[in-house]
């Protein structure tokens, strides 16, 4: 798989070139928090349909590293594959799969991207890192 290819640190790069481009096409610079993935998750429901079976692959791969690196600065966790798949892996050993979700989401086959994100403490029983003061 192409995906298993990337090296480590890519997805940061993936998603700062996302931010980019959102700042450029749309005006808007996304954090890497809750906020940013309501808007990633309107963003999707606003372009689905409309995706050329050309433009998904990109799609699925730039909004999945901004995705997958919103979750791991909001709740920790590394990026591994498992399975063939990469997926953001927490100290307990769940994982989420942002590319997975982006893509079911995608093509309306499952539930928002932010149910997900917000569900993740809960379901994956994991603890917040601490917040850092400043």
């Amino acid at each position: 798989s192409r995906y298993i290819e990337w090296v480590d640190g890519r997805f940061e790069y993936e998603a700062e070139l996302f931010v980019a481009e959102a700042k450029r096409k749309l005006g808007i610079t996304p954090g890497y928090d809750g906020n940013a993935v309501a808007w990633l998750d309107n963003y999707v429901n606003e372009v689905r349909g409309n995706v050329s079976p050309e433009e998904r692959d990109c799609l699925v791969w730039d909004l999945s590293a901004f995705l997958g690196e919103c979750i791991q600065r909001c709740y920790g966790g590394t990026w591994k594959p498992v399975d063939g798949r990469w997926a953001i892996v927490f100290d307990n050993g769940k994982a989420v799969f942002p590319f997975t979700k982006v893509s079911e989401f995608l093509e309306d086959r499952a539930d928002s991207i932010l149910s997900l994100f917000r569900l993740i403490p809960l379901v994956l029983g994991i603890e917040l890192p601490a917040q850092k003061s400043g």
